[in-house]
């Protein structure tokens, strides 16, 4: 079920195009809070924090992705 979510995620980020502005850790705070699941497969724990352009000029969206996401996003 990992593997195909996985192929999916490869296949949207490949024809969808994300500007990422940055990635970073979701702080432990947060983390502690709640489980927080993946924008993008939505099955894995997020741990990330990405900011992407927005469709608001000058406004970056969050999204929160798990480890397999974002290695998909920095390729």
């Amino acid at each position: 079920m990992i593997c195909l979510i996985a192929s999916l995620i490869s296949v949207l980020a490949s024809t969808t195009k994300l500007d990422v502005l940055k990635i970073s850790p979701i702080s432990e705070q947060v983390a502690r809070l709640q489980v927080i699941s993946c924008d993008l497969c939505g099955s894995q724990k997020a741990s990330h924090d990405v900011y992407v352009k927005g469709a608001v000029e000058d406004v970056p969206m969050l999204k929160r992705c798990c480890d397999g996401c974002k290695s998909l996003l920095i390729q």
